[in-house]
This record gives structure tokens, C-alpha cells and sequence, in this order.
């Protein structure tokens, strides 16, 4: 899975988001385990890093929250 950093765009139920990414574009996002287990909140416009699947790009998994326009609350 290759590691690229993205925006938060949209927030959708079930813990999933809607991210742009540089190369990618629009990818349909889940939070991984890890974040998980922080609690995490992820608001739209955060900084976050995404791994993209090899197998379908339009789909990925959020594996750190870098930067928050609003906040990033733990």
C-alpha cells in the first residue's frame, strides 16, 4: 500500500470519509485500527495520511491524523 497525504472532504456515517488525495483524487476512506483505539475526531479539512489499496485506488484506509484546520481532539 502506498503511504500519501490527503485532506478530509466529507464525513460519511459508519466512521467513514470522503479524502483527497495528491495523484488520486477522491478516495473513499476508512479509519484503521490504531486511530481507533486513540478516539480520534476527524473533522472535514483535516490533514491526514492515507494508504491507498494497490488493488482498487478509489478506496483507502487513514492511518494518521497530521493537522487539523478545526482541531484534531483525542
Amino acid at each position: 500500500m502506498s503511504r500519501k497525504p490527503g485532506r478530509i472532504l466529507e464525513v460519511l456515517p459508519n466512521s467513514r470519509f470522503v479524502c483527497e488525495v495528491e495523484e488520486a483524487g477522491a478516495v473513499h476512506c476508512h479509519v484503521s485500527g490504531e486511530m481507533r483505539l486513540q478516539v480520534v475526531r476527524l473533522l472535514p479539512g483535516a490533514t491526514v495520511s492515507v494508504e491507498i489499496s494497490p488493488l482498487d485506488p478509489s478506496k483507502g484506509r487513514i492511518v494518521a491524523a497530521t493537522e487539523a484546520r478545526g482541531r484534531v481532539e483525542s
